[in-house]
């Protein structure tokens, strides 16, 4: 399973170049290229950078789309931030041992 679907505006080869240029780990990240921005469209997903959280039953648990997270304000460290705490958030407590 990937942990992280990056969807890409370009074509297959803009998204490959993509990945190699930002040196995605390809072993856990899909990328899902959107040419015609159907899937941006589908979800009323602003551009880049959109962060989606999702629960272990494919529930998106989280968007940055608030006040202090927007995309076309927030700085990077602040979404990777509110991303990776609704991560954390979004995973199965682990079973007692």
């Amino acid at each position: 399973a990937y942990n992280t679907v990056v969807v890409f505006m370009g074509d297959a080869d803009a998204a490959r170049n993509f990945a190699e240029t930002t040196g995605l780990d390809m072993e856990q990240t899909l990328l899902l290229p959107d040419p015609k921005m159907e899937v941006t469209r589908t979800y009323r997903a602003l551009p880049c950078p959109r962060a989606f959280a999702l629960d272990s039953q494919q529930r998106i648990r989280y968007v940055n789309s608030h006040k202090d997270d927007d995309p076309l304000k927030a700085s990077a460290a602040t979404i990777v931030t509110r991303t990776l705490e609704a991560l954390r958030n979004a995973k199965p407590p682990n079973p007692a041992k």
